[in-house]
């Protein structure tokens, strides 16, 4: 079907220099001889207007005085509509099929008289150059829309999140072939992943010091390190010495994007330096021009689960304010240094495992002289909600210093979404409910999206006698520092009952709750819920209407090794299938997911057991949980089906 494209090209072509990308240039050429039809929308006069984009051959202009002309010469209609004034714009088309995929600046329109302007234009143009039965598609050009979803925007720095700023359109041929690329790729964490724990100047972090478990015996902290004992992420799956033959399995499977996270103690190797270590910051740049080698864009996340051990010590982790000058200083480098080569960045990994005991090791470090296995840490709740707050006004200052001096950059946070129904229609177990979906999901997220803290908590503080210091300023901090774009991760969905009767307790990612009897549950007991991701992609974009990428998902599960060297991972298709199914339907309900990255494309330690055995990947790591193992790299099954996925842009499931 023929299409006709209207393009913004002042806040989502050029990049922050005022330069129109080549390669935008091949994206719009590509899409004219395919035959659509491309018009231009802009606020500058026609000389302002690059001249590659008239040599390409415009169909025209569209600019600000609210009336189609057909001359180039003229400018029509610059601002674009928001999702009611498209609606209102079907019914005056009569049933055309219209797709409205459009952004819209700076919220709603200034103007009932430049709302007016802009349906005006519309009416015009489809009473010049309509036609029965054409569908006539609006929509900036946005390479990483998953699906080709709608792209309703309220902010013009969200608007131009993937393309805008600098924004390379790397292949023509992908730029069009619905109108839309999608963000496939996959999803690593260094501490579960890279390895090389003491080589090149890095020290120990957390991870460092926990041993190996198991679904059934958790894994250790040991504050000293203890002589024959494995502390798996330590090899890990060795990324360090293998990143390129790894990011070539990415770029065979047709990766777009890959996230990582930087390890900490790799750049400043106790966290407490004021200089950082060379070395650590080379091996990045290693790693980013390998991934752009391949046209590969990198999501990066500054801290996932690896705080220096040294923080630990000296200051308890993040209950120390100190924690977050050192984090700000650490971030600032990594900015400084990978500004041409890193876009898009998450502040924190699953931030609001914060909010549970186990978020002590993991996210918080407040395990200050603490030795003993991870279930048994001593939990101080005024120390983890105090750490957390630290950590949001580190994430706001961070954020407000990204976008005051890399406006190239986009930034985002990163939330372990634990999706709960109420267990019956009971009235107590619907409010049960409601109170744990905002105490674990929307407590961390609506601080990093809305910038304050919400009202409910206020009594969930009073209850658990919990009191947050708060220095003077620390309010305007996080108001100045909101996300640019929500991520999080989806495993699974639990039940809430408020009957103490209900022992049928579910075990999972961190969480607790009672089974769900209407689900299957993994070898691990996380119970397999689909619906449950579409439920909650329109939770999210409901509440924020923020884009969205959904950056872990997947299926934890023991492979087996075939003699011939084959892994058959059906078991894992089957999840995945699904999964990507229910987020197709989501895209068609309205939400705006730009990218899908599932969790540990290549085998990596499991982050809550120190396992190997529960594997994730499309690719198979040869590494087992006595430490043994040659680190050799297997494509599963599930690697050539992920491959066939990304190719047809979710299309072809089979």
């Amino acid at each position: 079907m023929k299409r006709i494209i209207f393009l913004d090209v002042d806040g989502t072509l050029v990049d922050y220099q005022n330069r129109l990308p080549a390669s935008a240039v091949r994206a719009i050429r590509a899409a004219r001889e395919r035959g659509h039809r491309v018009y231009i929308c802009t606020g500058r006069s026609r000389a302002e207007v690059y001249p590659e984009l008239w040599e390409i051959g415009l169909d025209g202009m569209i600019g600000g005085n609210g009336s189609y002309v057909e001359d180039r010469g003229q400018v029509v209609l610059h601002q674009t509509l928001s999702a009611e004034q498209c609606r209102r714009a079907v019914d005056w088309l009569h049933g055309r099929k219209l797709e409205f995929y459009l952004e819209s600046y700076n919220g709603l329109f200034a103007s009932e008289n430049l709302e007016k302007a802009s349906l005006g234009a519309i009416r015009s143009y489809m009473g010049r150059k309509g036609r029965e039965g054409e569908s006539v598609t609006l929509r900036s050009v946005f390479p990483n829309m998953i699906f080709g979803g709608p792209l309703y925007r309220s902010d013009v720095n969200k608007l131009s999140f993937l393309l805008g700023s600098g924004r390379d359109l790397a292949d023509a041929e992908a730029a069009f072939p619905d109108l839309a690329v999608s963000s496939w790729g996959g999803a690593t964490a260094a501490n579960q992943y890279e390895g090389a724990w003491d080589l090149d100047g890095k020290c120990d972090s957390v991870p460092d010091h926990c041993t190996n478990g198991s679904h059934t015996v958790p894994k250790r902290v040991t504050r000293e390190f203890e002589p024959g004992t494995l502390y798996p992420s330590r090899e890990a799956t060795d990324f360090y010495h293998h990143y390129k033959e790894d990011i070539a399995l990415a770029a065979e499977m047709g990766f777009k994007v890959f996230r990582m996270s930087v390890n900490w103690s790799r750049i400043f190797p106790t966290g407490m330096e004021l200089e950082p270590n060379e070395a650590g910051l080379a091996f990045y740049d290693r790693v980013f021009d390998e991934l752009n080698k391949y046209g590969i864009e990198p999501l990066v996340t500054i801290s996932h689960y690896e705080l220096p051990y040294a923080l630990v010590e000296k200051y308890n982790g993040w209950y120390s304010r100190e924690l977050i000058d050192c984090y700000v200083r650490y971030a600032k480098t990594l900015f400084a240094r990978y500004a041409g080569k890193v876009k898009y960045w998450l502040t924190f990994n699953e931030i609001n495992s914060g909010t549970m005991p186990m978020g002590a090791v993991l996210s918080l470090g407040t395990i200050q002289g603490f030795s003993g296995p991870i279930n048994t840490v001593p939990d101080e709740k005024q120390i983890r909600y105090q750490g957390l707050h630290h950590q949001f006004v580190a994430s706001a200052l961070v954020i407000r210093y990204a976008h005051e001096h890399y406006p190239q950059f986009r930034m985002g946070n990163m939330c372990l979404f634990a999706t709960k129904y109420p267990h019956t229609c009971n009235p107590a177990d619907v409010l049960k409910c409601q109170r744990e979906m905002r105490y674990m999901n929307w407590f961390t997220s609506d601080v990093h999206a809305r910038g304050y803290y919400p009202s409910y908590m206020d009594r969930f503080f009073e209850e658990n006698g919990i009191e947050i210091h708060m220095e003077p300023g620390d309010a305007e901090i996080l108001k100045q520092g909101t996300i640019d774009f929500y991520t999080f991760s989806y495993y699974m969905s639990t039940c809430e009952s408020a009957d103490p009767a209900v022992l049928d307790k579910a075990s999972g990612n961190l969480v607790g709750g009672v089974a769900n009897p209407y689900l299957k549950a993994s070898d691990w007991g996380w119970q397999i819920d689909p619906e449950g991701l579409r439920y909650t992609l329109n939770e999210i974009w409901d509440r924020y209407q923020l884009p969205m990428m959904v950056v872990e998902n997947g299926l934890g599960a023991r492979d087996e090794l075939e003699p011939d060297g084959s892994i058959h991972d059906e078991y894992r298709i089957d999840y995945l299938r699904k999964h990507i199914a229910q987020m197709k339907e989501a895209v068609a309900d309205g939400v705006d997911l730009m990218g899908y990255t599932p969790w540990g494309w290549i085998d990596v330690v499991s982050a809550s057991t120190g396992e190997m055995a529960k594997r994730y990947g499309f690719v198979y790591v040869n590494k087992y949980d006595d430490g043994t193992g040659d680190l050799g790299r297997r494509r599963k099954d599930s690697f050539f089906w992920y491959k066939k996925v990304i190719e047809s842009n979710g299309e072809d499931l089979s």
